[in-house]
């Protein structure tokens, strides 16, 4: 309930519908709709289960990831 009345607030606030951002001109963003040939390397989901070093998965995936759109080069995590 407290996240609806924010969103309610912002419409109101900067006139953007957050509730339906199609009706006011945002268009969705699918990365691996810009880089087809990272597809697999962004919808490769690491399970960290209760890993206390999971802030270091999402660093190494964010970079793997990154590193895929620039240069084409897919590493896996292990």
């Amino acid at each position: 309930a407290l996240i609806f009345a924010v969103l309610l607030i912002l419409n109101k606030a900067y006139g953007l519908n957050y509730l339906n951002p199609t009706a006011s001109g945002i268009k969705p963003f699918h990365v691996s709709e810009k880089w087809p040939q990272c597809k697999d390397t962004f919808e490769d989901i690491q399970v960290q289960g209760n890993c206390a070093s999971s802030w270091a998965i999402s660093v190494a995936t964010s970079i793997r990831d990154r590193r895929c759109i620039k240069s084409g080069v897919k590493d896996p995590i292990s």
